[in-house]
């Protein structure tokens, strides 16, 4: 799929592994808003590669336990680094007492590892997320769409 390309709401939240719902919600609230949005009647958003990626990194971050305001400065964080992050894996980890708060590393080699929410104290290993793995995923996905959506208008144009 180019950065040019651009999918619907339900395509990008299927993409990304989470529900409709669940990205409407995000788009909503802030945490994940796609980059053309229309006002006017009904929801009319459509979402470019990166955002999917960032909607499939929320959703794992959710998943592996990490709250929405935690997701949200995971990507505030990421988005102020600057640097792809997609050969890297994201490290979740959280306290051992039942109240503790995740923190979220980015793991860029076996040797670096930078935190993105500063949280101190004893860890534990939650999760590990390969962002590679989610882009070409994604990517693959989203190509699949391109095809289908140049096909789609192919069809249009022969029988107009």
């Amino acid at each position: 799929m180019s950065n040019s390309t651009h999918v619907s709401t339900p395509y990008a939240a299927s993409v990304a592994g989470t529900t409709l719902r669940q990205a409407q919600h995000w788009a909503k609230t802030g945490l994940v808003v796609p980059t053309h949005e229309t006002s006017g009647r009904g929801d009319f958003r459509r979402y470019d590669v990166r955002d999917v990626m960032a909607l499939a990194i929320v959703a794992e971050l959710r998943r592996a336990g990490v709250s929405c305001q935690r997701c949200r400065l995971v990507q505030s964080r990421l988005r102020e680094y600057g640097k792809s992050f997609t050969s890297a894996r994201l490290a979740v980890v959280s306290g051992v007492e039942r109240d503790a708060r995740s923190d979220v590393f980015v793991v860029e080699n076996e040797r670096a590892l930078l935190s993105l929410l500063d949280e101190p104290g004893q860890r534990i290993l939650r999760a590990v997320i390969p962002l590679r793995a989610i882009e070409r995923r994604t990517q693959k996905k989203l190509a699949k769409a391109a095809k289908l959506i140049a096909l789609r208008n192919e069809k249009r144009r022969s029988v107009a």
